[in-house]
């Protein structure tokens, strides 16, 4: 029968008959040596375990079992002592676990009957467990990779060996956990992922059989992992452009930066959008609104993908203000005509916008628009007895218009 056969066989057979173990007949056994004992036993070892086959009573019925002993030491004498009981004449395995590695043990067995005889003990036998399984003891643990650690090692030369058992300690912890299992011995790479940044791992490696034999953990192995960028400093945001805010930062000297990540918010603490990510360190925020202000926060971002931190203390920045507006100081009217006259409160006025109104103030009736460069206005194309309301507005070299004037009413009429 073949190797693995066997001992596959044994393993079930163990299983099947383990209840009976610890059943043993009650009554003393008598010894009868004319019965006839185990013959033929054979062994297959493993490094914590002996696995025993024999040739069964099974045409027997008057055989009601089998007793094993093994060899031990007991008050400096070796002596048999009785390790299994199996109450069945068919059983024709068993295995011995627990033993030690590299160990030889001496075993005998009898056959008891129904009637309490128990036979003479069979020929000793003596097996030897084999060595431990050698652990893994070349390991090269890959550090400084983003939130992920990776270990290579060389195949396990036992072809016996169907897979390794990767464990973990985090640094200043007593507990090894398992976080991985190979079921190749080809397989020599693992990758342990979703750690945490710049953080110290250990790591050992053990190697299991087709059997179920699992080794003594490797030599420990150290990793750290990729720490964060370094934050963003020097931000600033412009406050003087129009329709526009200007983000810039000092560049950071880290070779593997690929962009930045730029965060926007209406509020000091609100909630901080993603709303650009650039190569430069400088990012343009085009707004609509006249006098808008922002809040902004900067990150930088490697070619891994780690992000670095983003500070609580984001940086305003706000649109170009509306320029103030002008101040009527006169409106005078004769029969044909009315003069307008005003003065600049801002200096980056450079022209000005006139809003007239003709009719009653709180209708909105034939409105005009008088674009001049000055700070008066003859305006004759009025009729008498007829209201009219103006509004200037100042514009800035951009085009920027403020607010209108509050309006100024006047009624022409004949002198």
């Amino acid at each position: 029968m073949p190797k693995f056969r066997i001992f596959t066989t044994i393993l079930i057979a163990t299983l099947i008959s383990g209840c009976q173990f610890t059943n043993p007949i009650a009554k003393p056994l008598t010894s009868d040596k004319h019965l006839k004992t185990v013959q033929k036993i054979k062994t297959i070892s493993e490094s914590t375990a002996i696995a025993f086959e024999w040739l069964p009573f099974s045409d027997s019925p008057h055989i009601a079992g089998y007793k094993i002993y093994r060899e031990e030491l007991d008050d400096g004498k070796l002596n048999f002592r009785l390790i299994a009981t199996l109450n069945d004449r068919i059983a024709s395995h068993y295995v011995d676990s627990e033993l030690n590695p590299n160990t030889s043990y001496k075993y005998t067995f009898i056959v008891f009957t129904n009637d309490n005889r128990k036979s003479t003990p069979s020929k000793p036998v003596i097996a030897k467990t084999l060595a431990m399984l050698k652990p893994i003891h070349y390991i090269i643990p890959v550090s400084n990779l983003a939130n992920k650690t990776k270990l290579l090692w060389r195949p396990h030369q036992n072809i016996d060996v169907s897979g390794y058992i990767i464990e973990r300690n985090d640094v200043y912890s007593k507990e090894w956990k398992k976080v991985g299992e190979l079921n190749n011995r080809l397989n020599v790479e693992f990758i342990d992922t979703d750690l945490e940044t710049n953080r110290a791992y250990k790591y050992r490696v053990r190697v299991k059989t087709f059997n179920g034999v699992v080794s003594n953990p490797s030599k420990i192995v150290e990793t750290l992992t990729k720490a964060l960028p370094k934050p963003i400093v020097d931000i600033t945001a412009s406050s003087e452009l129009p329709k526009e805010i200007k983000i810039s930062w000092r560049r950071n000297d880290d070779v593997n930066i690929q962009g930045y990540n730029i965060y926007r918010s209406k509020s000091n603490d609100g909630t901080f959008d993603l709303i650009a990510e650039v190569k430069d360190n400088s990012y343009s925020d085009q707004i609509v609104e006249d006098g808008k202000q922002m809040f902004y926060k900067v990150s930088a971002v490697d070619k891994s993908g780690l992000e670095s931190i983003v500070s609580n203390l984001p940086i305003m920045g706000n649109t170009l203000f509306k320029p103030k507006p002008p101040k009527i100081t006169t409106l005078k009217a004769d029969s044909s005509e009315i003069f307008l006259k005003w003065i600049a409160t801002d200096p980056r006025t450079l022209k000005y916008k006139i809003i007239r109104k003709k009719g009653n103030s709180w209708i909105k009736k034939d409105e005009i628009f008088f674009s001049v460069d000055k700070t008066e206005y003859l305006d004759k194309d009025v009729v008498l007895n007829q209201t009219y309301s103006y509004q200037i507005i100042a514009i800035d070299k951009f085009g920027i218009e403020s607010i209108p004037t509050e309006k100024s009413e006047i009624t022409l009429q004949r002198n």
